[in-house]
């Protein structure tokens, strides 16, 4: 049998001032989004360890440069897209080059800048070097440098992942 539909009610202290999760800001703005979309991982109820959510597992190798997370099957978006490899790298790609319209403050705050971005001694200030979806199910992020806290950082609700038929 098919639910009815149901009726999610929030009070909020001010209107959102962006719905995207990568340019939510404030407040009111990161709830509703935590709500809306999920990342690839998420924080355990009450607390800060990352636990499975778009993707069901996930290993970071031995010098943790190199992270690969593997899809939980059968997942859609609310238009019924089928959510893939490819999708979260579209995702990370609009994140990391910042081509779509939008700050990034978190990503900025989180990863450090963006594509193409070098500090003084010429070294990229990105984090993430590059995401690959190698198939269907398996998303691949290379670092640029060792990060043992990419899972729980993947948890913030700026990281959201959004269909890429709506950036």
């Amino acid at each position: 049998p098919t639910a009815s539909p149901t009726t999610f009610t929030i009070g909020l202290a001010e209107l959102p001032g962006s719905l995207d999760p990568a340019n939510a800001l404030d407040r009111s703005g990161l709830i509703i989004v935590r709500h809306l979309y999920d990342g690839l991982t998420a924080y355990e109820p009450g607390g800060t360890r990352p636990v499975p959510a778009l993707a069901e597992s996930w290993t970071a190798s031995p010098d943790a440069l190199t992270w690969t997370f593997t899809l939980r099957p059968a997942v859609t978006f609310s238009d019924g897209t089928p959510l893939t490899a490819e999708a979260v790298r579209l995702n990370f790609e609009r994140w990391l080059t910042a081509e779509a319209p939008g700050h990034y403050t978190f990503w900025r705050a989180v990863f450090g800048g963006f594509a193409g971005e070098m500090d003084a001694d010429g070294q990229p200030v990105a984090l993430i070097a590059e995401v690959a979806a190698p198939d269907d199910n398996t998303v691949v992020i290379t670092l640029n440098r060792p990060d043992g806290t990419l899972a729980n950082s993947l948890a913030m609700p700026s990281f959201g992942i959004v269909n890429p038929a709506a950036f």
